[in-house]
Parts: C-alpha cells; structure tokens; sequence
C-alpha cells in the first residue's frame, strides 16, 4: 500500500503512513509482528511490546496488517 491508502486506515495519519512506507522501503515486507512494531512512532512510543499485540488483538487482524503493509 502507498501512503495515501495507508493514511485512510484509522489512526494512521499521513506521517505514519510515511513511516511505514520508509520503513518498508529499507527493510523489506513486513514478516513479524516485531517488524511491525519496530516502525518509528507506531507502537513502541505507545508502549506496546509484540507479546501484547499477539495477545490483544486476533490472528487474523495481525495477518491482514501485515499483508496490508506490505
């Protein structure tokens, strides 16, 4: 996804977006939750760990993310 579409998902705004792209374009498609969460300003400035994200949300939205994020 590009920033634009990135930046119409809830609680992604346009910096965000920015830096999901920016970090795909450095490091690849996401595989892990911890790629995820290793995204600047997305999850760990929120205080979230990979152990909580597993356990909150379901599998299914962790593998939509990651295949959304791509």
């Amino acid at each position: 996804a590009d920033v634009a579409t990135l930046d119409t998902l809830p609680g992604i705004g346009p910096s965000k977006a920015q830096a999901i792209v920016d970090y795909r374009t450095i490091n690849g498609p996401f595989t892990t939750i911890a790629d995820i969460q290793n995204i600047p300003g997305l999850l760990k400035k929120r205080g979230y760990t990979a152990k909580d994200i597993d356990g909150i949300m379901s599998r299914n939205f962790i593998e939509f993310l990651m295949k959304t994020w791509k």
